[in-house]
């Protein structure tokens, strides 16, 4: 049984995941996303990421006993994109995303795809989608592309970065 991939985690459920027992003493989660407990399972669509500071939320849609191919390198897509988070219309946000100022990386499946076609997220676990705003391909002014994420959707279309 996965880990659900909204609402509150409670510890117990990552440790009944991780096929421990409560009186198997003190549980950390930064041991857990590290592997302590076992061997995070690839093949798992949604893992935790070994970085800190380790959260609940890595947890998200986490599955120890799924089974199939992993998600690995090669299966995912990664940008350090422009962002800006100004509303989603008006020039503003567009032409400071294409500037480049600000930049968030963003991650999605499939790298043969087009990030601007398909939903973007925060990490390869793929189970916390990217924050709202802005986001292009920069450099500002060299033709490269630029939409408005919602947090969950796109919600304009795709356009040229111009000046």
């Amino acid at each position: 049984m996965a880990i659900p991939s909204s609402g509150q985690i409670a510890a117990s459920a990552l440790i009944t995941e991780l096929n421990r027992t409560i009186s198997s003493g003190a549980f950390s989660i930064d041991t857990a996303e590290n592997g302590g407990y076992g061997t995070i399972n690839t093949n798992s669509r949604a893992r935790p990421l070994s970085a800190n500071p380790a959260a609940f939320s890595e947890w998200y849609g986490y599955d120890h006993d799924a089974g199939g191919g992993p998600v690995g390198p090669g299966r995912y897509g990664e940008l350090m994109a422009g962002y800006s988070n100004r509303g989603s219309s008006g020039q503003a946000g567009p032409l400071e995303s294409c500037a480049g100022n600000d930049q968030a990386r963003i991650f999605w499946e499939d790298p043969d795809r087009n990030w601007w076609t398909v939903s973007v997220y925060r990490g390869t676990n793929f189970n916390v989608f990217a924050v709202p705003g802005w986001y292009s391909d920069q450099p500002y002014g060299e033709g490269f592309t630029v939409r408005y994420w919602t947090g969950n959707s796109w919600y304009t279309s795709p356009s040229l970065c111009t000046i």
